[in-house]
């Protein structure tokens, strides 16, 4: 029997250490360009910000005052080397500011893109100082729709109040029809009686005529005295025929 080894053990398995690998150069790039959410307006080219669709001002000044607003670019434009912005504003915070805006059809307020030069002295009702925006979703948060839902009840009241409107004019149209129609009607009768007949009588023209009345053409037609006067005229000639026989 082989005599044991004292002291001799097995050694300890190597440890391996594995490294991440480096990220690739088109990974770095990627990470070293993300676009921090809330922008400066001084570090954006404005013909950028023309083409983004929504807009949220986080800290933007109306009467020296910090408001948030939210709304659709509608559009750019530089003065005397400053630039201002059409905002179509969608939601504010500001109960003043959206007070103001839902009197107005258009709900544009006028926005001006601050630099370091900028005093923020210039105020008006429609105007607005900001500095900084992110680009958002208009269904974020509710109050960033605010002015949309009381411009839907504006539009659905002018859409009643059009449809009031059309009522009275077919009804005024309705009422001018009926009077040139009695115009006409009064002009017939008039040249009627100058011919010498009657086309109705006084109680049937009225629509008063009794039970059993009869009308002066139903009485008198085919007679000396038919009102009309080609039917006299007719009588009379078969008179004269029958009395030249006589």
């Amino acid at each position: 029997m082989a005599p044991k080894r004292a002291g001799v053990r097995r050694p300890a398995a190597a440890v391996v250490r594995l490294r991440r690998p480096a990220a690739r150069a088109g990974e770095e790039d990627a990470e070293r360009q993300i676009v921090p959410k809330v922008q400066s307006f001084a570090d954006v080219d404005a013909r950028k910000v023309a083409g983004m669709k929504a807009l949220h001002l986080p800290d933007a000044l109306y009467y020296g005052r910090k408001v948030k607003v939210a709304g659709h670019v509608k559009g750019m434009r530089s003065e005397n080397g400053e630039w201002y912005m059409d905002l179509e504003v969608s939601g504010t915070r500001d109960e003043e500011l959206l007070r103001v805006l839902t009197g107005k059809r258009l709900k544009v307020a006028n926005v001006h893109l601050c630099g370091a030069g900028c005093n923020k002295q210039l105020a008006d009702e429609l105007l607005l100082h900001a500095e900084k925006f992110e680009e958002v979703a208009l269904d974020e948060e509710n109050w960033m729709k605010n002015l949309q839902d009381a411009r839907g009840a504006e539009v659905e009241e002018d859409d009643l109040r059009d449809l009031r409107r059309e009522q009275v004019r077919m009804e005024e149209a309705g009422k001018k029809e009926k009077k040139a129609d009695k115009k006409e009607a009064k002009k017939r009768r008039r040249e009627g009686v100058e011919e010498g007949r009657r086309a109705k009588s006084p109680r049937q023209e009225d629509g008063e005529m009794e039970i059993g009345q009869k009308s002066l053409e139903a009485v008198f037609s085919g007679t000396g005295m038919d009102p009309d006067p080609r039917g006299r005229s007719k009588v009379l000639k078969k008179a004269r025929k029958v009395a030249k026989k006589d």
